[in-house]
């Protein structure tokens, strides 16, 4: 869940982009409101990091990377 102004949101892909479940407001993909109550609103990036790639090759060894 992600606060702006004191709300909560939560978000939900649809056919035209990234909508919080609250507002009905749009967001893009690097959290700033583009459309709706809360536009112009920016959502705090937060350091995150995403491993799990790496730790299911560790105990799935048969497993391969693919490009894309």
């Amino acid at each position: 869940m992600y606060c702006v102004q004191g709300r909560e949101l939560e978000f939900d892909m649809t056919e035209d982009g990234l909508r919080d479940t609250e507002t009905g407001s749009r967001w893009t993909y690097w959290g700033k409101c583009t459309e709706g109550p809360l536009m112009g609103e920016q959502l705090t990036q937060v350091q995150s990091y995403q491993q799990f790639l790496r730790a299911w090759i560790s105990f799935h060894e048969g497993s391969t990377f693919y490009n894309f």
